[in-house]
């Protein structure tokens, strides 16, 4: 997108955002995160660098709700992910990369249409992770984040949502995606979600389950390819001022583990022919520990993950079909004032068998971070 394009877009959007704001109820918000970071992988050269987005997602949204009635409204919601170090989109030629959603609700709870972060990720208005609590350490890590053991599915475009709450502590959400609409329908991939959450202030327990059922012929799946299934199950307590964090997943037949700085894809561990060539593909159980304690005016957060996995498809010769990867983590936390905060981060992760079988994806699975940095919320 040249230069002339995005400050058109982006007048545009202002422009749309001073109309609404004249006509419903509209906020402009987002958050900034930028931090200094060394990062030391397996067989490489350590890198330090200026990295963004570490602890938070850096970003730039407009919301506005329009009442239709006394209990009915229609919200829309525009939001983009940006680098802050360079200021360039999170994604190459997309504006609203993170959410672009119409809603209409009312006491019947809300349908949503447009392109959303998933139900297992923690973007945008549906993604559970940061709705349930789940990670003491935060969600964009390399490795300290839930995709450096757990499975997540990021975000995608045609998406229809319907969340209801029958109670204040019980939400129920609903998800579904038929792909990118380049291809025939069933040539696309197409995602199922369900999530329940219920939530008090000392208490938070979770579920969310997927399922992918893979296009025809794609560069991950072959005609006859058995559907992935992955069921995700969270807890948190707090017993005082110490919360205490739990989490387990089981996935089968996945075409890739982890997710966004951690994804490791079936392809790459083995081959694109191998993974075509296979009804069935990776199964894996993740486990979480994690802890959250006040400590010196701040907080500081620690977890450990484990991941095992297994390659259930067409034998491939000389490569491992079983590996393990294990990660720690650890941030300490000091807010400065509502709006901003710094912090201390660090993490280890090593990855055994088949997280071995190639050197790039060794040196993702082992490696160790260090990062001090600064977020701000607008």
């Amino acid at each position: 997108m040249t230069n002339s394009k995005v400050t058109a877009v982006a007048a545009a959007v202002l422009a749309c955002g001073i109309t609404a704001a004249a006509a419903a109820d509209f906020q402009m918000y987002g958050s900034i995160d930028n931090s200094l970071s060394y990062i030391k992988s397996k067989g490489q050269d350590g890198l330090f660098s200026m990295y963004a987005s570490n602890d938070l997602s850096s970003k730039i949204g407009i919301t506005g709700t329009e009442k239709l009635t006394n209990t009915m409204y229609v919200r829309f919601k525009l939001e983009n992910g940006f680098s802050p170090d360079t200021g360039a989109f999170a994604a190459k030629d997309t504006l609203f990369n993170r959410e672009s959603s119409v809603t209409i609700g009312g006491s019947w709870g809300e349908l949503s249409m447009g392109r959303f972060g998933t139900l297992f990720t923690g973007i945008g208005t549906y993604g559970q992770i940061g709705k349930m609590g789940m990670n003491p350490c935060g969600t964009n890590w390399h490795d300290g984040a839930m995709s450096g053991a757990f499975t997540t599915t990021g975000q995608v475009n045609n998406a229809l949502v319907y969340q209801v709450s029958p109670t204040d502590n019980l939400t129920l959400t609903g998800l579904y995606s038929n792909g990118a609409e380049e291809k025939d329908w069933a040539d696309e991939d197409h995602l199922y979600q369900a999530a329940v959450r219920w939530k008090t202030d000392d208490l938070t327990l979770g579920a969310i389950y997927s399922a992918i059922d893979y296009g025809n012929q794609t560069t991950t799946s072959s005609r006859d390819s058995k559907m992935s299934h992955n069921i995700l199950l969270i807890g948190n307590k707090a017993f005082g001022a110490t919360r205490v964090y739990l989490a387990y997943q089981h996935v089968e037949n996945a075409r890739q583990l982890g997710g966004g700085k951690a994804v490791f894809k079936a392809r790459d561990l083995f081959s694109t022919a191998a993974v075509r060539e296979s009804r069935s593909a990776l199964d894996s159980d993740a486990y979480m520990i994690g802890v959250k304690q006040p400590v010196l005016g701040g907080s500081l957060a620690a977890k450990f993950m484990y991941l095992d996995a297994r390659w259930n498809g067409e034998n491939v010769q000389g490569r491992d079909t079983q590996g393990n990867r294990y990660v720690v983590a650890a941030k300490y936390r000091y807010d400065l004032s509502k709006r901003t905060d710094v912090y201390l981060f660090a993490s280890w992760a090593k990855g055994d068998g088949m997280f071995k079988n190639t050197e790039n994806t060794e040196a993702t699975a082992t490696r160790w971070m260090t990062a001090v940095g600064m977020s701000h919320r607008f």
